[in-house]
C-alpha cells in the first residue's frame, strides 16, 4: 500500500526528531593496566586514579555535555597482551588509551598506538628507550637517567656509601636494564663503585634467597633494587635475615603502600624517590586525597597520583581541541596542565619531567628525608 505524500513527510519528521533528542555517544577512553600478576598493585592503583577523574568529570557535566566511558584492559604485566589491549581498544573506537605501568608493557603498546594513531599517555613508563621519540606515545614520568643520577647523588653524597650492589627484574628488563645502566654511569660519575649489578628472575626457584646471599656477598656499602613491590619486599626480608643492618634502597618502581603491608619490618629504613608528596597540604591535594579514600577506601600511591594527572592531560585536550585537530597535536598544544601538585609541560617528543621527593620508610609510614 502506498503511503501518501503527507504522511510520509510527518514519518520522516518523527524520525529526525527522534534522532535529534537521542543521546549522544560517550567519549571513550581506554586503560591498560597490569590488574592480575606480580604488578598488580600498580596497575589497580593506575586504574582507580583514571576512574575517579572520570567520575569527577562526568559530574561536572562530561565533555561538551557527552559523558565520558572508561574500557578497562587488564595486561597482567604482559606484553603481548598490552598490545592486544591496544588493538581491542582502538576497535572500540577509544579517543585515547592511558597505560601501561610498567616500561615493557608500554613500549609493546606503541606500534599498534602508531599504527592506528590513537593517542597512548603513559603515567609511569620511564625507560631511556620511549625517550625522545615523536610517536603516538607521550609520557608524564621522568626518565630512568633522572632517576639513578639523583640515586646515585643520593648515595655517595649524603650517605657517603661508596659500594653498591644491585639486584634488577628481569621480566621489565626494557626498565630495570636502563635504570642499571644509568646508575653505573651516574655511579662513576660521583666516585662510587657498582660492585655488582644482578639479574633476578622472580620466577626462579629460590631465587629471592639466592639474591640475597649472593648481594651480601659482595660486600657493599648497601643494597640497591630494582624490581617489583612483592620481589623488594620479599628480598628485603632474605637480606635481613641475614644481615640486619645492611642499609636498603628501592627504585620508584616499587614505592606503593603494598611494600610496607608487604614487607613489615624488613622494609623499616628503606629509602626510595617518589613522584608525589604524600604530605602535600594544599587544596587541591588534600580534596583528591579526601574524594579517592572516600571512593576506594585506601590512600592513593604515586601510580594514582601520575594516572590521575593523566587523565587531567587527556581530558583537558579532549575538550579544547578543535574538529581537525588530533589528539596529539592537542595535547602538545595546550600545555601546560595543572596536575595535583605540579605543573605538567612536554616537549615536541612528548616528555615531561616531574619533581620527586626522597623518602623513607619510618614505623610503617613513608617520611620524607632532605
Amino acid at each position: 500500500m502506498r503511503v501518501p505524500l503527507p504522511a510520509r513527510s510527518l514519518f520522516l519528521s518523527l524520525a529526525l526528531l527522534l534522532a535529534g533528542c537521542a543521546p549522544e555517544e560517550p567519549v571513550r577512553i581506554g586503560f591498560v593496566g597490569g590488574l592480575t600478576g606480580r604488578g598488580a598493585d600498580l596497575g589497580e592503583s593506575a586504574r582507580n586514579g583514571v576512574l575517579l577523574a572520570v567520575e569527577q568529570k562526568n559530574a561536572a557535566g562530561g565533555i561538551k555535555g557527552r559523558r565520558i566511558e572508561v574500557l578497562v584492559r587488564d595486561d597482567a604485566g604482559q606484553p603481548d597482551r598490552a598490545a592486544q589491549s591496544v588493538r581491542e581498544l582502538t576497535a572500540a573506537g577509544v579517543d585515547v588509551i592511558i597505560g601501561s605501568q610498567t616500561s615493557a608493557t608500554t613500549a609493546a603498546m606503541v606500534p599498534d598506538l602508531d599504527a592506528s594513531k590513537v593517542l597512548g599517555i603513559s603515567p609511569t613508563a620511564s625507560s631511556m628507550f620511549l625517550y625522545g621519540k615523536d610517536d603516538y606515545l607521550v609520557r608524564l614520568n621522568r626518565t630512568t637517567r633522572d632517576n639513578a643520577r639523583d640515586y646515585a647523588e643520593y648515595i655517595r653524597v649524603k650517605r657517603g656509601w661508596r659500594r653498591v650492589a644491585l639486584v634488577y627484574d628481569v621480566p621489565n628488563k626494557m626498565f630495570s636494564q636502563s635504570w642499571a645502566d644509568e646508575f653505573d654511569k651516574a655511579m662513576d660519575v660521583a666516585g662510587g663503585d657498582l660492585l655488582l649489578a644482578l639479574p633476578f628472575d622472580p620466577n626462579n626457584d629460590d631465587s629471592h634467597a639466592v639474591a640475597a646471599r649472593d648481594l651480601l656477598a659482595a660486600k657493599p656499602d648497601c643494597i640497591m633494587m630494582v624490581t617489583t613491590t612483592v620481589d623488594t619486599a620479599r628480598l628485603a626480608q632474605q637480606i635481613r635475615q641475614r644481615d640486619p643492618s645492611m642499609p636498603l634502597l628501592t627504585s620508584e618502581w616499587a614505592s606503593t603502600e603494598q611494600l610496607i603491608e608487604m614487607g613489615g619490618r624488613a622494609v623499616d629504613g628503606m629509602a626510595m624517590v617518589q613522584s608525589h608528596n604524600r604530605d602535600d597540604t594544599s587544596a587541591l591535594f588534600r580534596n583528591f586525597v579526601k574524594g579517592f579514600e572516600a571512593r576506594f577506601k585506601r590512600e592513593p600511591g604515586y601510580a594514582t597520583v601520575a594516572s590521575y594527572d593523566a587523565t587531567t592531560v587527556a581530558l583537558t585536550a579532549l575538550e579544547r581541541r578543535h574538529d581537525k585537530q588530533s589528539l596529539k597535536e592537542a595535547v602538545l598544544t595546550y600545555g601546560p596542565y595543572q596536575g595535583l601538585q605540579q605543573q605538567i609541560a612536554f616537549d615536541s617528543n612528548g616528555d615531561t619531567r616531574r619533581k620527586v621527593y626522597f623518602s623513607v620508610i619510618r614505623d610503617s609510614r613513608f617520611v620524607l628525608i632532605d
